[in-house]
């Protein structure tokens, strides 16, 4: 994986997380964020994007907030990084030719684009939204921050959809933030056995955290709310969150990032089934690269965040397998019937996800916090809990989506706004930060702009998984199609649990997103070049 990530990138980047653990850990200053930050635009202005790009893509969770001034030290170094990235690329002669190109085939005919055509749909009903907000500001600040997760995503995609190359080294870059977050994951799972839940509160709230997203964020997590323990009586357990501010963008970052480690990893897999028919004893049977370990530490590690929603939504997981699988049957052409073993491979993955929980039920239970006993049942009681609807937390998102479907119901063409949905349920529109949300994204988006805006999202996820499939099926270089197959399992399993959260909305989950469809429709593109 790193032998793609040639000296120019890894160089800047592992500069990036020294600097970044220094900072985090106090042990350097916040005012140095200015000029690090100063540092990496000059250096993304000076540089091709083939580059910048695959930096910046294996760096999402390292961007931290800029301290600008005393009452505004939130804004993500991500933001004007993407921008210069950005500008970098467009104003070469031949970007500028390919965009206008682009365009002129997207006015003849918007169907045969459709993620633009969707986007433009998506951007046109949010827009419009803006003027019917309780917040105008608040929805124009919105606006912007989904445009500048775009940045890096489109230009990504121009600059590789000819470059098979650059794609294998932007996955590389995907799995390595994987490895990344999994590995502070269990630092942090660690550091529940060696300090009380004050001490742990004031470290990761009041320090690391608030050196990573601001003080305001720092003050939400500590003293309004947050998703970090879980509590069963006197049990406290931990609910790993890593580097996000939550435990729910963390276990979706993850999945999805997680398909740059399978890539990679999976090589004598994929090489072993590029040469004949094999049968599924003879691929377990065969030895992945020893970096294999990091996918069921980081499938256990998504367990340990004690989202919920994300272990029922793996329950739907055989429906998917077991649907491609007749799909894929042999006897039908174009269906990618050669690709049945490696299908069947990574199934295996899901059931290795299910297992993990035996290796999770301890851990939960664990004396954490250096309490004296752990509650043995308390794994099995958050279990349960899913579909116990008098569970508080359950009653809450039952209120919550009746609240928004009347609002839906009350505005079903334009919505509350973009960025106002605090106001379907009677609260401040600042609450969006701390987390006011519809907790089903699908409802989310219907509520802020209008049920037209999320039909065509919907479409977007959908052109997204069907984009996957030709890829997986498709393209025969072996790290992609590998790289695809494990999206075929990981865009259903988030959607299904995006019907609880709206975790997708967090900064770095969604730059995430953007960068897999891009990555994804570039192949998809050269394929039917």
């Amino acid at each position: 994986m790193l032998n793609l990530l040639k000296k120019d990138v890894l160089t800047p980047f592992v500069v990036h997380l020294c600097l970044f653990v220094l900072i985090v850990t106090g042990i350097l200053p916040r005012a140095v964020v200015p000029f690090w930050t100063a540092g990496l635009l000059l250096w993304a202005a000076l540089v091709p994007p083939a580059r910048s790009v695959p930096f910046f893509v294996a760096a999402i969770p390292l961007f931290i907030a800029i301290p600008v001034t005393v009452n505004f030290d939130n804004l993500n170094m991500w933001r004007p990084l993407a921008l210069v990235i950005f500008l970098r690329w467009f104003l070469s002669t031949q970007s500028i030719a390919s965009v206008r190109a682009a365009w002129t085939r997207w006015r003849l005919a918007p169907l045969a684009f459709p993620i633009f055509s969707l986007l433009a749909v998506i951007a046109f009903f949010a827009f419009l939204s803006v003027f019917r907000t309780a917040d105008m500001a608040a929805a124009m600040r919105r606006i912007i921050f989904f445009v500048n997760a775009g940045l890096v995503p489109a230009v990504l995609f121009f600059i590789t959809r000819h470059d098979a190359q650059m794609r294998r080294t932007v996955a590389a870059a995907v799995g390595l933030s994987a490895i990344l977050v999994t590995t502070v994951a269990f630092i942090q799972l660690a550091s529940t056995y060696v300090m009380d839940v004050y001490t742990f509160m004031y470290v990761w709230g009041e320090g690391i955290q608030l050196r990573q997203f601001g003080t305001l964020w720092s003050h939400i997590a500590v003293w309004l709310g947050n998703t970090w323990l879980a509590y069963y009586g006197p049990q406290l357990s931990l609910r790993i969150f890593s580097l996000f501010p939550d435990s729910h963008s963390f276990p979706v970052y993850t999945i999805l990032a997680l398909a740059g480690v399978f890539a990679f990893t999976l090589r004598p897999i994929t090489d072993r089934i590029q040469q004949g028919r094999v049968g599924l004893m003879g691929l377990l049977r065969t030895r992945a690269t020893l970096g294999v370990i990091w996918i069921p530490l980081a499938l256990l590690a998504v367990i340990l965040s004690g989202t919920r929603g994300i272990w029922a939504a793996a329950t739907g997981l055989p429906v998917v397998i077991l649907l491609l699988l007749w799909w894929m049957r042999p006897g039908r052409t174009g269906t990618g019937t050669d690709r049945r073993p490696l299908w069947r491979y990574l199934s295996i993955w899901v059931l290795c996800f299910y297992l993990l929980f035996t290796i999770a039920w301890p851990i939960f239970v664990s004396p954490q916090f250096l309490l004296a006993s752990g509650d043995r049942n308390l794994l099995g009681n958050r279990i349960r809990s899913i579909v116990d609807f008098g569970e508080t937390s359950n009653n809450q998102r039952l209120d919550i989506w009746s609240a928004t479907l009347d609002s839906i119901a009350e505005h079903p063409f334009l919505g509350v706004g973009i960025g106002n949905f605090p106001v379907v349920l009677d609260q401040h529109v600042i609450l969006a930060k701390a987390g006011s949300t519809a907790h089903n994204i699908w409802l989310h988006v219907a509520a802020e702009i209008g049920v037209v805006g999320l039909a065509a999202f919907i479409f977007l996820w959908w052109i997204f998984f069907t984009s996957t499939w030709q890829v997986f099926i498709e393209n025969r270089d072996a790290v992609l199609g590998t790289f695809a197959g494990w999206l075929l399992l990981a865009i259903p399993w988030i959607a299904a649990y995006l019907l609880t959260d709206a975790a997708l909305f967090d900064g770095r989950t969604l730059l995430l997103f953007g960068t897999l469809l891009a990555l994804i429709r570039a192949t998809e593109r050269e394929n039917h070049a």
